[in-house]
């Protein structure tokens, strides 16, 4: 359910930074989740839908370094994950 209302709440304020960070975070708590849970394809989804969001808010707010710390961090647990499911 709490995933549901911050993913409604990015929908009705797409510009609202937190929100769609709030969001971002919901994807990349699911694909970890997932991935511990072997089903790596279905986190690589979350972990992608993570990816996109957090660039689009990067791209409005550039100056913002908790952007680029997540993006970094979400590209390194996606590196990760693919690796495992290719096994």
């Amino acid at each position: 359910a709490g995933m549901e209302i911050t993913k409604r709440l990015s929908e009705l304020d797409p510009k609202n930074a937190v929100w769609q960070r709030d969001l971002a975070i919901s994807n990349e708590r699911m694909g970890t989740i997932l991935a511990e849970m072997d089903r790596g394809e279905e986190a690589i989804t979350y972990l992608q839908q993570e990816i996109a969001i957090v660039e689009a808010v990067f791209a409005r707010f550039p100056n913002q370094r908790p952007f680029q710390y997540d993006l970094d961090g979400v590209r390194e647990l996606l590196d990760k994950i693919k690796e495992k499911t290719k096994k």
